[in-house]
């Protein structure tokens, strides 16, 4: 099956190619065949080329370039641009400035420029202005004017030396059919192109071809929304924009060339900026479908070529615009906006309260615990004080026992009645004073007494040493629980004992069997000169006073002692017999003496 013949005139030899049994070259000596001595292991060898500057083989699946040095074919793998499968190639021809145009089956034409010829770049440039991208190409002939003419299977076209088509011609021009053979093509020396197909063959001189450039109009025929839309979009070919809801899920376009010779021979191709990234060719389907495009503006462009193929590259433009869901609205995103700057500021709100809690917590926990720290060192002052006031207290009782002591030893050695009871008397008062240190409090940093504590201490022990029967006597407690500071209450427990002393000592008849003692110590609440008036009354029911109290001072050395006391803090001393003896005592304003007497007993 022999697919080419090509004389070498330069080697005076034939080249064959066939079908089935490779490449063969004949000379006046010798016929060779390049498959048996493996120079070319190809056994279909579907087109050769004479190039001006090599020999071209090329199979079904490779173009192979010959070297005749080596006498061998050297395989080109072309970068023809994209991931597919490589196209078969169908046809070979130059051009004036040596490129070399490779015409493929359904991918269109190629450029192998004389540039990457020099450089062995194996890259291909398609010619997409061509609008052949989808065409095979059977044959390719340039004419004198450097225009290519190309047999297609849709009749025959005719490119400019870029590669931009200036016309396509069909069966309305006279062909013998739109559809050509492969390979059947021929320049003639006068010029003329040869094209052969099914059924017969053209012949033309290009230099007479007229050819009509002027380009076909174009309209917009409809615009295909939702069946459920009914807006009304006017006059079709009057609209100059289109306004979509984001409910316009798809949008058919449809539009025509005003080519009425051959109109399914209509050429159209579309693009909708700001979505398709280049041109969609169309091919002759005159409609356009875009389904759930994004928010935003766009322009659908649309280019269509009429039966002659000749494009109109104004074509017909169109902005659209697809709104935004309300969700999605400028409006909306304020809203949005509006919102979250209230949920921030309640949420800086909520944080500043905690924060403002947390601080207020942690202030009251550190009041809490400088509070419970003031607590446990005022506490600790407390008990350090209590330990002083007690080491105090049983330092005095030990000075006070160990000084009775003494006075009570010295006095059991004297002979003198007189003076060993001095001496037991001595003793007596030390006790009582012991019996004082017991009623001291350490109140608000002053050292305060309780006397009624203190009378009710000292009474039992003065009974023991009555001159009647201790069970005979009846004694009527009514000094204040009011507490008293140190340095009034000290002279007034040594009153109160030496006046309780000397009615248990000379108050009774030996032979009463029933007598009673009744003290009361108050602050005078009936005098409205002053309020606060200190009374120390003793009344019992004694014999009574000797003729005058300075008799009674002479006698019993107690009562001497009383008034110079009473005498010392500016007090009055008043008695008086009526059943029995009563002593008052009136002493200044205690305010003046000592403060407020207001004072409580912590007992």
């Amino acid at each position: 099956a022999i697919t080419k013949i090509l004389a070498d005139n330069d080697a005076d030899s034939v080249w064959i190619a066939t079908y089935d049994h490779g490449l063969f070259r004949i000379t006046p000596d010798e016929t060779i065949s390049y498959i048996k001595n493996q120079a070319l292991p190809e056994k279909a060898i579907t087109l050769l080329f004479q190039s001006k500057t090599s020999l071209l083989a090329v199979s079904e699946n490779r173009v192979y370039q010959y070297n005749t040095t080596s006498d061998q074919f050297v395989p080109l793998f072309f970068d023809f641009g994209s991931g597919e499968k490589r196209p078969l190639i169908y046809a070979i021809s130059q051009t004036h400035n040596d490129d070399i145009l490779i015409g493929t089956k359904d991918h269109g034409l190629f450029n192998w420029s004389r540039e990457n010829q020099k450089e062995n770049q194996l890259t291909l440039q398609s010619f997409a202005k061509s609008g052949l991208v989808t065409s095979t190409i059977y044959s390719i002939e340039p004419d004198s004017n450097r225009n290519l003419w190309c047999s297609t299977q849709n009749g025959i076209v005719k490119l400019d030396s870029d590669g931009r088509l200036i016309k396509r011609f069909t069966t309305a021009d006279g062909l013998q059919g739109n559809d050509f053979a492969l390979g059947a093509s021929f320049t003639s020396r006068k010029g003329l192109i040869y094209f052969g197909g099914v059924n017969g063959y053209n012949r033309f001189d290009p230099n007479e071809v007229s050819i009509d450039t002027a380009t076909s109009p174009m309209r917009l025929t409809a615009i295909n929304l939702p069946q459920k839309d009914e807006r009304n979009l006017g006059t079709i070919d009057q609209v100059k924009s289109l306004l979509l809801t984001h409910q316009d899920h798809f949008v058919t376009f449809q539009f025509s060339v005003l080519d009425f010779i051959s109109p399914e021979k209509n050429q159209f191709r579309f693009k909708l900026e700001n979505f398709d990234t280049d041109w969609v060719e169309n091919g002759t389907r005159n409609t356009a479908t875009y389904t759930n495009l994004p928010a935003g503006d766009y322009v659908f462009r649309v280019q269509g070529a009429n039966s002659a193929g000749i494009w109109n590259r104004d074509g017909i433009t169109l902005a659209v615009r697809v709104l935004p869901p309300p969700w999605f609205s400028w409006w909306a995103y304020s809203i949005y906006g509006i919102v979250l700057l209230l949920l921030g500021w309640c949420a800086h709100r909520i944080y500043h309260s905690y924060a403002i809690d947390r601080k207020s917590a942690q202030m009251a926990m550190q009041m809490f615990e400088d509070a419970n720290r003031a607590d446990d060192e005022m506490q600790e002052q407390l008990e350090v004080h209590d330990e002083l006031i007690q080491s105090a207290f049983q330092h005095h009782l030990t000075t006070l026992s160990l000084v009775s002591d003494f006075i009570s030893h010295r006095g059991s050695k004297e002979p003198d009645d007189h003076l060993r009871e001095a001496t037991e008397s001595g003793v007596k008062r030390i006790a009582a004073l012991s019996i004082l240190e017991s009623c001291l409090y350490y109140q608000a940093g002053d050292s305060v007494t309780d006397l009624h504590k203190y009378t009710e201490n000292v009474v039992p022990v003065l009974l023991k040493s009555t001159s009647v029967a201790s069970e005979t006597i009846v004694t009527i407690n009514e000094v204040t629980s009011i507490l008293l500071p140190t340095e009034i209450a000290t002279p007034l427990s040594v009153v109160i004992y030496e006046l309780l002393e000397n009615c248990m000592q000379h108050a009774f008849e030996l032979t009463s069997p029933a007598n009673y003692i009744h003290i009361k110590m108050f602050f005078n609440p009936n005098d409205a000169s002053t309020s606060n008036r200190l009374v120390l009354s003793i009344q019992d029911s004694g014999i009574g006073l000797p003729d005058s109290i300075e008799n009674l001072a002479l006698e019993r050395s107690g009562i001497g002692i009383v008034q110079s006391i009473v005498k010392k803090l500016g007090g009055t001393l008043q008695c008086s017999d009526n059943k029995g003896t009563t002593i008052s005592i009136t002493f200044p304003d205690t305010d003046v003496l000592y403060g407020s007497g207001d004072q409580s007993n912590p007992n």
